[in-house]
């Protein structure tokens, strides 16, 4: 079958982050990003494939032999690697065999290794040399525990039994084993009385069943006495790891499988995630939900949180996404609109904020920033909106149509009017993709008297505006061409477009607009489309390319704004992939979004067929 993500570890004492695969192999990556640039791109990762069979759990002991990681997999097999100095060399140093089925989890602890297997037993692995001579450590299996005492006994299973799902140790003068099975039941274990050092053995303190079903993760709690599980039951629990009692319990809100489980240190927060890509933030001292969001349509099998950087990892099968966690930052969302958002805009008041939304349903809203509240509504009556753009200084809003059509509409008297040449026509034929505009002000062949769409923004309604200013709005269509209209205000207050030129941006058929941008410094606007290539053109006269931007593998779906500065910054609304800084590529400062580490390709280029799905999906919205 297809290989997928079965296991995730984040080592950042060592800058490293290793991905276990189904096919047995280990995917190592540098998180270091000096460090990796240094390696070159040609050997981004490496893989350890000394596993024959799927990985299924990894973990990483900082304080033995400088740093070691232990993996179990579906080979019955327990490795341990030497990540002393990771970038030089990752040597597998032992392998450890005991265990007659796949190795379900592991744990370290109190010098003890622990590991659980679907052979149903759980193996207490000691180095057991006499001389310890080694520099790694010769691990042994001490002891062996069962779920029933009667198998523990006899060292072997019967059929139909129970295993151990997952495993947890809290370490001080009295280690105590933590230990979840197939049929809901918690075991804890201690150390006996009459055993010591070296022949230290274990008994059974208190088994009782938590869950109805297989507890899946066990979770313990850094000086706290409670320990958190998940389980196939669509429960998570938290219990009192002296009496057994639980203390708080959470269903899962849809109704499938918690997968993952983390402990925020900082905050005091239990995370966890499902099978439906849903992540939840709960306080155990609050017993309440503090928020509850769906990140992906993928489901999440592990997570993994760094409270340092305040970054969670979400492990999918075929997806490692990681995430910034930002607290203390209001939070709200806006539902009014039923079909995907295509543009927004924000206009600063004395009264407050504004915030106007176009979609696919056909509607432009303005909303109160303040109280996030629905102000107006604007309805389009026939053509879907495709793109959107806020004049400040004529206090209109521009919306692109997927039938070529340019409206204006009036904020205040909830009119439009649509955007015509001298003889009556669309300037484009095909849907337009994408709006900006520029301020100008009399006599502004000096580019200094010209500014883009963000300086634009904070300076139309003040007084550095001056007497004659007017926007110059450019638009970029499918049917690659691009087209420029000058918008002023008449004697009455009114806002007027006029048609100024046109011309072809994009020579390749399929190359269509997809992006615009203008540079006050330099006078330019550059356009972006399928090829992958970003040109610059000369702001006035006639159509004159300035330069080419290339390097890029993929098409330009993302908005771009130009700063008035000398270099580019990328908004990215997406991901606008493609490889930097080659031989023939321009290298843009100001980049800045999350990394996705994929292990397949996903979607595909912005041509008919995704417009296609896209207002199909529009369509299935609007119906719903």
């Amino acid at each position: 079958g297809a290989v997928s993500a079965s296991v995730v570890l984040f080592v950042p004492q060592q800058n490293f982050l290793f991905l276990g695969l189904t096919d047995g192999k280990i995917i190592c990556w540098e998180t270091d990003k000096s460090v990796s640039a240094s390696r070159g791109k040609d050997n981004p990762s490496r893989i350890l494939d000394d596993h024959k069979g799927g990985i299924r759990c990894m973990i990483f002991v900082e304080d033995l032999c400088q740093g070691v990681m232990f993996t179990g997999a579906a080979d019955r097999c327990i490795k341990m690697w030497d990540l002393s100095d990771p970038r030089v060399s990752l040597p597998c140093v032992h392998s450890f065999h005991g265990h007659g089925g796949t190795v379900l989890a592991l744990e370290y602890g109190s010098e003890m290794l622990l590991s659980s297997s679907t052979d149903g037993f759980l193996c207490i692995w000691k180095d057991q040399s006499p001389t310890r001579l080694l520099r790694f450590p010769a691990y042994s299996i001490r002891q062996k525990i069962s779920p029933e005492s009667r198998s523990a006994q006899q060292g072997s299973r019967q059929p139909k039994e129970s295993w151990f799902l997952s495993i947890a140790i809290r370490e001080g003068e009295q280690p105590s084993i933590f230990a979840g099975d197939s049929e809901g039941y918690v075991h804890i274990y201690k150390p006996d009385s009459g055993t010591e050092g070296d022949n230290q053995l274990f008994l059974l303190a208190w088994k009782k069943q938590i869950h109805e079903l297989g507890v899946s993760r066990i979770l313990t709690v850094p000086m706290e006495s409670f320990l958190i599980t998940l389980a196939y039951d669509q429960r998570f629990k938290t219990m009192d790891s002296l009496s057994g009692q639980v203390v708080f319990e959470e269903s899962n809100q849809c109704g499938v499988v918690f997968n993952g489980v983390a402990w925020d240190s900082v905050c005091q927060d239990v995370i966890v995630a499902d099978e439906k890509g849903n992540i939840g933030f709960y306080n155990l001292y609050t017993e309440s939900c503090i928020v509850w969001k769906n990140l992906t349509e993928d489901p999440i099998i592990q997570i993994h949180y760094e409270p340092s950087v305040r970054k969670l990892l979400l492990l999918s099968p075929q997806v490692l996404r990681i995430m910034d966690v930002v607290r203390g930052v209001k939070f709200s969302e806006l539902n009014e609109h039923v079909g995907p958002i295509v543009s927004m805009a924000s206009r600063p008041t004395p009264q407050g904020g504004l915030l106007y939304t176009a979609a696919m349903d056909n509607t432009i809203r303005m909303w109160d920033a303040d109280s996030l509240e629905s102000i107006k509504c604007l309805k389009e009556k026939k053509h879907e909106i495709t793109a959107m753009v806020y004049l400040p200084r004529a206090n209109v809003i521009i919306t692109g149509h997927e039938n070529s059509d340019l409206k204006m509409w009036s904020v205040d008297c909830q009119q439009d009017a649509c955007l015509r040449t001298v003889s009556g026509t669309n300037a484009h034929s095909n849907t337009i993709s994408c709006l900006i505009f520029t301020l100008m002000f009399p006599g502004a062949d000096d580019p200094g008297q010209r500014l883009g769409s963000d300086d634009a923004s904070s300076l139309a309604d003040s007084e550095g505006a001056g007497v004659g200013a007017w926007e110059t709005l450019i638009a970029g269509s499918y049917d690659r061409q691009i087209s420029f209209w000058k918008v002023t205000l008449t004697s009455d207050g009114s806002a007027m477009a006029k048609f100024e030129r046109a011309f072809v941006a994009h020579d390749e058929p399929d190359d269509e607009v997809l992006a615009l941008a203008y540079s006050g410094v330099s006078c330019s606007v550059f356009t972006g489309g399928n090829s992958g290539v970003i040109r610059k053109w000369a702001f006035g006269g006639i159509k004159k390319l300035q330069g080419e931007f290339e390097g890029h593998e993929d098409p330009w779906f993302a908005s771009l704004s130009m700063r008035t500065s000398s270099f580019l910054a990328l908004s990215i609304a997406l991901c606008a992939s493609g490889k930097r800084g080659g031989p023939s590529s321009a290298r843009f400062g100001g980049e800045r979004h999350r990394r996705v580490l994929r292990l397949r390709r996903e979607g595909g280029p912005l041509g008919p067929a995704g417009r296609q799905a896209r207002r199909a999906r529009g369509r299935d919205v609007r119906a719903a």
